[in-house]
């Protein structure tokens, strides 16, 4: 007994081993390795001697993995513009799945996907040498009549350089560069005393003087690849309600480091008249303390402005509706491009109570809207709803929603944030292709595979006697097509699938089978027998006419087969009775119709198939 005992704790010590075993082993296989572009960009992207790797991109992957559970695979490269291109192209081509700093464009959103949040902004600056006291970021007085290099292609930051000057009453010139390296030479020379670029890509014996013109970038994803874009857009929302301020901490981490430091020497240098003043006595030192309260608060003023029209012109760039609902108020605030778009106030009170909840009864697009401000558990903070909507033109076109609830320390909401995009032309582009996938393209008819679909499934939900199969078919089709061309035999087609929809309705099944060959179910036939018949010699009327073409002329006729549903039908049974129908009536005169019967299998068994359908 002692030794059977052993036995069976031997055996079940062994099954967990080799359960354990086995279970490890697969979630290793589940981990997803991501290629990730790793080139070689001071604060994005750096790989040491060793392979170590480091920052801005390498820190929000490893942040993203904690939700994901992904592992990278780097694909590292040097900084020059043919590794960058390399690594663009791979990505679009899928041998790389991410690639990070990428800002957004109409033109680069056709080759890659974006996620929905960003990672990050990136700002143009003004640079100048470190030991270049003259220019200080706290007086942009001292900025005037400054020579400001810039490169010849950077025509977008060049103009947002001069919106930043008009905005702040700065004068200066530009001038243009082929290359960093002329621009950087040129900067140390004294041929310019500043330089336009990005703060991304700073060298370590400048600081930074003014900061504008913010531009969002994101990881861009190979085209078509969901998985990885959801993975992203999930583990940055996640990121974001951790801790709001993740971006802008790695930011200031790697991208800040040249900025100038306010100090109290570089303000008396700056503004040597207060200074002056304030060394007169007390008295004036308290007046020069208001005033320089009253300078920084006009300055932080002066950001927030700077930060609102950044913020409004990105939002019309992208075209993108944006509202904020305060629950507390019950009142919402829209941007003026929503308010043009949409009609109404930018700011509208009791928004809900007196106008919204109004509309709920008798306007799907008010209850879609309601569902972006309800209040929701702080777990489903995140809503997203696709609906039409009315539009200016009357039209109704579709628009995808997205809301995100800010809460307070007790789990209450207090905002809703949300914007709303027109995505009609992407949603009538899917319902194109969904329909090209169904219809001949020459006819726009069903193809075989779809119109066996749609008969099949009516046959199963009505079945019995309710349904009819037809097969047309052209009369020597092959001597038309020797007449009249390709090109006029298409012709000939094209017309037989309009008399077909004349002479059926729309309520008919028409499809092509191919070639020649067409086919057509009447639904619901069981009241009246003979209609199906009757639309059947019609078109056979319609289309009894003489087509001429480069001198060509030939009469041109079709021949029908019929076939009646019956219980447990099928569309190959059904097709199959039909065709032998037609074949009868293209032996017995054509350009007429023939309905099947019994009797027609056994007339067509004592002929010759082949020397049949070679006469057609």
């Amino acid at each position: 007994m002692k030794k059977h005992t052993i036995q069976i704790w031997s055996m079940g010590l062994a099954l967990c081993l080799v359960f354990c075993l086995t279970t490890s082993r697969v979630q290793a296989e589940e981990k997803k390795i991501i290629r990730v572009a790793f080139p070689e960009q001071t604060g994005f992207s750096s790989t040491d001697s060793a392979g170590n790797h480091s920052g801005y991109t390498y820190e929000f992957l490893e942040e993203i993995a904690k939700y994901t559970g992904w592992e990278y695979e780097f694909i590292t490269g040097d900084s020059s513009d043919e590794s960058l291109l390399k690594m663009m192209e791979d990505l679009k081509n899928g041998r790389i799945d991410i690639m990070g700093g990428m800002v957004y464009t109409p033109q680069l959103a056709e080759d890659y996907d974006f996620p929905e949040y960003n990672c990050g902004y990136s700002y143009s600056t003004l640079s100048v040498l470190k030991d270049n006291e003259d220019v200080n970021a706290t007086n942009y007085s001292t900025f005037n009549n400054m020579k400001v290099g810039a490169r010849k292609t950077a025509t977008r930051r060049i103009q947002a350089l001069n919106e930043f000057c008009r905005a702040n009453g700065i004068t200066l010139s530009i001038v243009e560069y082929d290359s960093d390296e002329a621009m950087q030479a040129a900067l140390k020379s004294g041929g310019v005393d500043a330089l336009l670029g990005p703060d991304v890509a700073m060298g370590d014996d400048e600081r930074i003087v003014a900061r504008f013109d913010g531009r969002p970038y994101y990881f861009a994803v190979t085209k078509g690849n969901t998985e990885v874009v959801s993975g992203i857009n999930t583990a940055t929302a996640a990121i974001n309600e951790q801790n709001p301020n993740y971006a802008t901490e790695l930011y200031m981490k790697y991208f800040n480091k040249n900025n100038q430091q306010v100090t109290l020497e570089s303000f008396i240098k700056a503004n040597p008249t207060e200074s002056i003043v304030a060394a007169l006595g007390i008295g004036l030192v308290l007046a020069a303390v208001v005033g320089m309260t009253m300078y920084i608060r006009m300055q932080r003023n002066q950001q927030m402005l700077l930060n609102y029209e950044r913020y409004r012109i990105l939002s019309e760039m992208s075209k993108e509706f944006i509202f904020e609902y305060d629950y507390r108020e019950d009142s919402i605030v829209v941007s003026e491009q929503f308010a043009h778009t949409f009609g109404g106030k930018s700011q509208v009170d009791h928004f809900f109570s007196t106008i919204l909840s109004k509309r709920l009864d008798i306007d799907e697009s008010a209850r879609c809207f309601a569902g972006l401000i309800k209040r929701r558990p702080p777990e489903e903070a995140r809503y997203e709803v696709e609906y039409k909507t009315t539009v200016p033109s009357g039209n109704e076109e579709w628009v995808r929603a997205t809301s995100m609830i800010i809460f307070d320390k007790h789990n209450q909401p207090m905002r809703a944030i949300g914007k709303i995009i027109n995505i009609n032309a992407e949603q009538c582009e899917k319902e194109a292709l969904i329909n090209q996938a169904h219809r001949d393209a020459l006819t726009g008819l069903y193809n075989r595979t779809t119109f066996e679909e749609l008969v099949n499934t009516y046959l199963q939900e009505r079945g019995d006697e309710e349904g009819a199969m037809m097969v047309v078919d052209l009369d020597h089709f092959k001597t038309v097509n020797d007449t009249l061309g390709h090109q006029g035999g298409d012709e000939v087609l094209e017309d037989l699938a309009r008399e077909m929809t004349a002479c059926f309705g729309e309520e008919a099944v028409l499809g092509r089978l191919g070639g020649d060959e067409f086919l057509v179910f009447v639904k619901d036939v069981k009241a009246c027998r003979d209609k199906p018949v009757q639309a059947a010699r019609a078109l056979c009327r319609a289309m009894n006419r003489c087509y001429e073409r480069n001198s060509g002329q030939i009469e041109v006729s079709v021949s029908v087969g019929l076939a009646y549903s019956f219980r447990n039908s099928a569309f190959e049974m059904l097709y199959s009775m039909a065709d032998e129908a037609l074949y009868y009536m293209k032996d017995h005169g054509k350009n007429n119709v023939k309905v099947y019967d019994a009797s027609i299998g056994d007339a067509l068994g004592n002929n010759d198939n082949n020397t049949r359908k070679g006469a057609f």
